[in-house]
């Protein structure tokens, strides 16, 4: 199912984080999931599971659902591990369009987690794939930065 219109931005739509979070995770213990998939679009994976209220509650929230996901918020309530990240959004960072920036991932510190190592751009929040200042061996784990975001600097 897809969730797409014109409607426009008002204000905060109406609804507080804590109930946006609470949606997902009520759509997420029914078995289903919401994905952003592209600027002004939800699509909500295996909807038959979804009873028609709560479809119905997503679509009404679906520009905040938007905003949530996207990451709009104040730094210094941004996360810094995948873990704040989950917490916050209800997915991992890498479940969101990994090569879309997303503003939260900026402020995420690289780690190690589920066996990969994961690093994002400091400037967009992309999956980072240039290291600066990077010695694994030493414990560095530098900064990050993805194709559009690289400086000059020593690799």
């Amino acid at each position: 199912m897809v969730f797409q219109d014109t409607t426009p931005f008002i204000g905060l739509w109406g609804f507080a984080m804590s109930e946006i979070r609470a949606l997902l995770l009520e759509v997420e213990q029914h078995g289903a999931k919401i994905i952003q998939s592209g600027r002004d679009r939800l699509t909500l994976r295996r909807a038959a599971l979804v009873p028609d209220d709560l479809s119905a509650q997503v679509k009404a929230a679906k520009w905040a659902i938007l905003r949530f996901l996207s990451g709009v918020g104040e730094p210094e309530l941004a996360p810094t591990t995948a873990q704040e990240f989950r917490n916050h959004f209800v997915l991992w960072p890498w479940n969101l369009h990994w090569d879309l920036p997303h503003p939260a991932r900026r402020y995420l510190k690289p780690e190690s987690h589920g066996g990969g190592f994961w690093h994002w751009c400091s400037d967009c929040g992309r999956w980072a794939v240039h290291g600066f200042g990077v010695d694994l061996q030493h414990g560095q784990l530098g900064e990050w930065r993805c194709g559009l975001h690289r400086t000059d600097g020593k690799r």
